[in-house]
């Protein structure tokens, strides 16, 4: 989904204030050192996990205060704790392939699907263009009679004007703003990514809710070169392994609150 940069530059703003008031960056995480798991066969660098992240995708990673920070930041360095490995980032952008062929990385965050260079692992995270209300059990939008607040150009302002038609939706400069009209009541529903919309919401300290979806959700799992599948297991099991112990739930938490699952959520027809 593309944004505007005024959008990003608002998330990255509000990184910066999460990671001061909350601590969240990767370097504040520092539990006892595990055994190293992982052989150096295996790593671009010795003793280390050399992860890949987007930092134009808040609040998954931003650049924040010279330091790149987000909720899969975050992971990354849980996983290299369970690991027993050092973390080390890297900004690979969008492009997956590259980091590997170039040997930058020994995994990226975020893969929706496996590509020409790598395998995916199991999913760590979904998200979807939701609908979001001021309570959890607001009834639906429904066609011509719902205001339903998007970002101007967004693909949930399109999918909005799709599927509820042009006369529900309200465009607005940024989120910000959107989520600004659904706390005053100016309009009823906001309409954006999940996880976005959940990290806005709980920076600004409006309460919303999403009530349906405006799409199936995508997972996203970690990439690992193709060629090394023992590493990929490796990594498996660390996810598993964060998963069975809450960590991953604690740390999503930390960026945008509790959360819906938003698996249990009907998609808009």
């Amino acid at each position: 989904m593309k944004r505007a940069p005024k959008l990003i530059m608002a998330l990255v703003a509000a990184l910066c204030l999460s990671v001061a008031l909350c601590g969240c960056s990767s370097s504040d995480y520092k539990p006892e050192k595990k055994q190293q798991s992982v052989s150096d066969a295996l790593l671009v660098k010795s003793k280390t996990l050399t992860v890949g992240v987007n930092s134009n995708n808040a609040p998954y990673s931003a650049q924040a205060s010279g330091s790149i920070v987000g909720i899969d930041v975050d992971i990354a360095a849980a996983l290299a704790d369970e690991l027993g490995l050092s973390l080390e980032l890297v900004d690979v952008g969008s492009d997956i392939d590259s980091a590997f062929s170039g040997k930058t990385a020994d995994i990226v965050m975020g893969a929706s699907s496996a590509g020409g260079s790598y395998a995916v692992t199991s999913s760590y995270r979904s998200s979807a263009a939701a609908v979001f209300a001021p309570d959890a059990s607001a009834a639906l939008p429904t066609k011509k009679k719902s205001k339903i607040a998007a970002q101007a150009s967004s693909l949930s302002a399109w999918k909005v004007s799709d599927r509820y038609g042009k006369k529900s939706l309200v465009e607005t400069q940024d989120l910000a703003e959107a989520f600004q009209d659904l706390q005053n009541g100016t309009t009823q529903y906001v309409a954006c990514d999940s996880t976005i919309g959940a990290y806005v919401s709980h920076t600004s300290g409006i309460d919303a809710y999403p009530v349906c979806l405006l799409e199936k959700p995508t997972s996203y799992g970690i990439a690992v070169p193709t060629e090394k599948a023992e590493l990929k297991k490796l990594i498996d099991t660390a996810l598993s392994n964060l998963n069975q112990g809450g960590i991953i739930k604690v740390i999503t938490s930390r960026w945008v609150g509790e959360t819906t699952d938003i698996s249990t959520l009907k998609v808009a027809k």
